[in-house]
């Protein structure tokens, strides 16, 4: 049965990880505990250390999925419509802006073990600290507001969703932030925001293929603009598909760059639009083929850069 109150959730005994989720649990508040929700210090430490968790890592594999909880919906992440994040980018960008402290349940729900973690939202940090506006919309930064627990989904030993469980206080006015309608810009030391989108920041500084991997996306970018990719590539997609590829930023469009070689090799971006009649495609074989190219080298160029993190930084383990 679904926790449906966190305070219930047990604290965590260091003493006494033994299964995988729980291994995960430890680490996560050992990495990420409660803190000034302005530190950013604090938070950027603990994208460090979340990035570099060997089990976490492990057992998320290449990607996961992240959203928002809808008890309607349960813990079928096929059941949503949800985003799909790089394990990499989503440890150091997403799970850092939460702190843990230390509560938690491990149950089964079905075939499905999910690991229910108490949970607060870092919602003092710059504009430029978070992976992109999540006041864009209202109901969005609320519900980032609101979370009170997180919930990470596990099929065997394989995490495939993250979900965000939230709970809003009916005593409390609904937060606002004005939103000025850009996805990026400078601060005033004329520097690019957000600056946790960045391969600078997500990157180890001794990783050789950063630079490479940055003009390999930007060129890439600069090819979507043109053909009006990143119109639903974004986080206001309006077609709302059921995985979303973000890529209208660097950092976040690691997450799709094998799936864009698949669909550009097949021809089926965009895909077919039901209400104009347009079949799937580009219909211009020779844009087709340069952003075929393009993409063939960002995704190359992101393989080696995550590889070397891999390889070149030491991971971090919970031992039970």
């Amino acid at each position: 049965m679904a926790c449906a109150d966190h305070s219930v959730l047990r604290r965590v005994d260091l003493a006494s990880a033994s299964s995988l989720p729980d291994r995960i649990a430890h680490g996560l508040v050992e990495a990420s505990p409660t803190a000034d929700p302005s530190d950013v210090h604090a938070r950027d430490v603990a994208g460090e250390k979340l990035a570099h968790f060997a089990d976490l890592q492990s057992a998320i594999g290449e990607q996961i999925l992240w959203g928002g909880f809808d008890e309607t919906l349960g813990y079928d992440p096929a059941a949503y419509k949800i985003t799909a994040l790089n394990s990499f980018v989503w440890a150091k960008l997403y799970l850092s802006a939460f702190m843990f402290s230390g509560h938690y349940e491990v149950r089964q729900e079905g075939t499905r073990t999910v690991l229910e973690m108490s949970t607060r939202f870092r919602d003092g940090l710059d504009a430029g600290d978070y992976p992109y506006p999540f006041w864009h919309s209202p109901k969005k930064w609320q519900a980032y507001l609101d979370a009170r627990a997180l919930l990470l989904v596990f099929e065997g030993d394989h995490l495939v969703a993250g979900l965000r469980k939230a709970v809003h206080d009916s005593t409390q006015p609904l937060a606002s932030r004005a939103w000025d309608k850009r996805w990026t810009w400078e601060d005033a030391q004329g520097n690019p925001q957000p600056r946790v989108t960045l391969y600078s920041y997500l990157l180890s500084p001794a990783n050789p293929h950063l630079p490479l991997l940055d003009t390999s996306y930007r060129e890439l970018a600069a090819s979507f603009r043109a053909h009006e990719c990143l119109s639903c590539h974004s986080p206001d997609c309006p077609a709302r598909p059921s995985k979303l590829f973000l890529l209208n930023y660097p950092n976040q469009a690691l997450s799709g760059r094998h799936e864009l070689v698949t669909v550009l090799s097949k021809d089926a971006m965009p895909p077919l639009d039901r209400n104009t009649g347009r079949t799937a495609g580009l219909h211009d074989d020779e844009a087709r083929t340069e952003l075929l190219r393009l993409a063939e080298a960002f995704s190359a160029e992101g393989d080696a850069a995550l590889e070397y993190e891999r390889a070149h930084t030491l991971p971090t383990t919970t031992q039970p």
